[in-house]
């Protein structure tokens, strides 16, 4: 039997890569999820949507599912990735989502572009990269305004958590979840 990681080895160091993790529900988690209707929700869902993710992301055939039974105009990007984890800490992939979050939103109503904002702007991603790219977005001359605030505040965290950062590094601490 192997032994099951410690949250600090699966998601700190150096990545969440699990060696025996299979691309399937856990059964556990029933008890959790069993009463939100994932696909009755999606037949609701009347805002322009974008749907991002892999085959070897969790649950490809409930996305497919989910995004086939979306009521209003929707979009889906797959993406080549080794797995779910890599969404949250590989370059290439978060910079491939971000360019077609970037060109959905484009296109999409500002409504729909401030509700995804909450969701998915990159407020885990605590580097310069990350404002420099806010700011080449923010730089669009026809970037609704209600969505500009949306994603200047967002972009206002990601700042005040690199100057905390800069701090605690002055300080003789680690600046980071280690800490």
């Amino acid at each position: 039997m192997s032994r099951l990681c410690s949250s600090r080895e699966c998601w700190l160091f150096p990545r969440g890569a699990v060696a025996n993790y299979v691309n399937a529900f856990a059964v556990q988690s029933l008890a959790y999820t069993a009463t939100f209707d994932t696909l009755g929700a999606a037949a609701r869902i009347q805002v322009p949507t974008l749907i991002v993710h892999s085959e070897h992301a969790l649950s490809p055939a409930l996305a497919r599912r989910f995004f086939s039974r979306l009521a209003g105009p929707r979009e889906e990007v797959w993406l080549s990735s080794p797995g779910q984890i890599d969404f949250y800490d590989r370059r290439p992939l978060i910079d491939a989502a971000a360019d077609a979050i970037v060109d959905f939103f484009g296109r999409a109503s500002a409504t729909a572009g401030l509700y995804v904002t909450q969701l998915v702007y990159p407020r885990q991603r605590i580097e310069q990269s990350t404002l420099d790219r806010t700011d080449r977005f923010l730089a669009s001359p026809d970037l609704p305004p209600a969505l500009a605030r949306q994603i200047l505040e967002a972009r206002d965290g990601v700042a005040r958590a690199l100057r905390a950062q800069a701090c605690d590094v002055a300080a003789g601490q680690s600046g980071g979840p280690a800490g």
